[in-house]
């Protein structure tokens, strides 16, 4: 930005004593401000430091906005308070140095020497500066403000969202901590606690689903130093060759599926999703923290995908041999998760003693979706019908017709919002990022399942 011949950088991201500046709106207490300082001054998991990591992530977030007028006044009042903070070689600082600059230019002779004088770090009292000299000063103030109105621009609205992100991102960090220290977390496990939500929140794609009952079984499992149980429930992989048979993917690899049409359908690569989630792990594991990783291997989909058998769509006797195919597709797994238990969801739930409440809410989860009086959106269960009858129609060989389509979706959706019973063992869920997709995983609203959202394959 170009000040009457100043050219004034009010990018403050980058200024050497922000992280002070940052502490003391973020804490009254010196002994937090000391915690957080020794916390962001530290290195992350990744071997960066923390506050360097959080000024290049805001760096390379695209900054989007709309201009108002609302924005528009908080952005000039940002580059008034960045101006005042910079000091010239004379100890002025530069707003009020700018200001001088244009006394020197707009007031008589007098005001004119004492602005000059000024500017280079004299001090005047009241009485021995001009009489003229607090209207020019005013006038000269507000056509400062004028000039800073009419040239703010891309860059000084960048700087200010800049800024109010690395903010925000701060807060976060301070209301973390907090959040431990009225937990008797003491300094170690303090720094394990606030660590593990930084990390978490640079790999999440979207906000947790109860992201409260999260915090409290990661704060209970490092008071406790018993294991913090995440869960990843992996679907199968079903496909359908030639749109006539079904058959169950028993591996981790890449597949070639002939379809109905001559094409070749190419289900993708396995591998990175179960290197993720071993780098989850390990994340926490770095962090001090104790983890019991496991793959629930979804066998609930046998019965969600084909609630009436092969219903004339595709042969019983596949069916039966998805059966096989499962057992090998666990063993695949299990070689693939090294230092992880890989268990059958619905014997994970029997084992726990869950597995009856599952089957009873499920019931009553679709009692109420063919009803219609289910806790989700008539909009949102309707579109998934569409979306499961269009691609039955393109995949498949017979057309099932709608209500086969809708006898899937309700059972999917049943389960789903069935698996909150999970939530007994402390369980965190750990999914793949689809939308809107897999937000009812574990039930809808302050009772539902705590599910951490995150990019799993680069290739769906």
């Amino acid at each position: 930005m170009n000040l009457f011949g100043a050219i004034v950088n009010v990018e403050s991201i980058h200024r050497q004593d922000l992280l002070d500046e940052i502490l003391v709106r973020a804490s009254k207490r010196s002994d937090e401000r000391k915690l957080l300082r020794d916390f962001l001054l530290n290195k992350s998991v990744g071997g960066g430091i923390r506050f360097d990591e959080l000024r290049e992530k805001i760096m390379a977030t695209p900054i989007e906005v709309e201009v108002d007028g609302n924005i528009k006044n908080a952005v000039v009042d940002y580059c008034r308070s960045q101006l005042e903070k910079v000091k010239t070689s004379s100890g002025v600082s530069l707003y009020r140095g700018l200001v001088l600059q244009v006394v020197e230019k707009e007031g008589d002779l007098r005001c004119k020497k004492a602005a000059s004088e000024m500017r280079k770090g004299a001090i005047f009292s009241s009485e021995s500066l001009p009489a003229s000299f607090p209207v020019v000063f005013n006038k000269a103030e507000n056509i400062l403000m004028g000039k800073l109105r009419s040239d703010v621009g891309n860059e000084e609205y960048e700087g200010y969202f800049r800024s109010k992100n690395l903010n925000s991102e701060i807060s976060t960090l301070t209301r973390d901590l907090f959040y431990g220290i009225n937990n008797s977390l003491d300094r170690e496990q303090l720094f394990a606690f606030v660590g593990a939500r930084y990390e978490m929140r640079k790999l999440q794609m979207s906000i947790p689903t109860n992201e409260t009952t999260l915090k409290q079984n990661l704060l209970e499992a490092i008071k406790s130093e018993e294991p913090l149980n995440l869960v990843h429930i992996k679907c199968l992989r079903f496909t359908y060759p030639f749109g006539n048979r079904l058959q169950l993917v028993d591996h981790v690899r890449n597949v070639e599926v002939p379809t109905k049409d001559g094409g070749v359908h190419r289900p993708v690569s396995e591998v990175q999703l179960f290197d993720r989630l071993a780098d989850i792990r390990r994340i926490f594991e770095e962090l001090g923290i104790k983890v019991r990783l496991k793959v629930l291997l979804s066998d609930q989909d046998l019965i969600d995908y084909f609630p009436r058998g092969g219903d004339g769509v595709v042969p019983d006797a596949d069916l039966l041999e998805t059966q096989e195919s499962l057992f090998r597709y666990k063993l695949a797994i299990s070689q693939q998760m090294d230092g992880s238990e890989v268990e059958f969801l619905r014997e994970f739930m029997s084992k726990n003693g869950v597995l009856n409440k599952f089957d009873s809410l499920r019931r009553n989860q679709l009692d109420q979706l063919r009803s219609g009086r289910s806790p989700l959106s008539e909009g949102l269960v309707e579109s998934r019908v569409d979306y499961r009858y269009e691609s039955n129609k393109k995949i498949l060989d017979t057309d099932p017709g709608r209500e086969f389509a809708r006898e899937r979706v309700y059972a999917q959706l049943a389960s789903l919002l069935s698996l909150g019973v999970l939530g007994r063992n402390g369980v965190v869920l750990i999914e793949e990022d689809k939308g809107e997709e897999n937000k009812i995983i574990g039930g809808v609203g302050k009772s539902s399942l705590p599910v951490f959202f995150t990019k799993l394959r680069d290739a769906l």
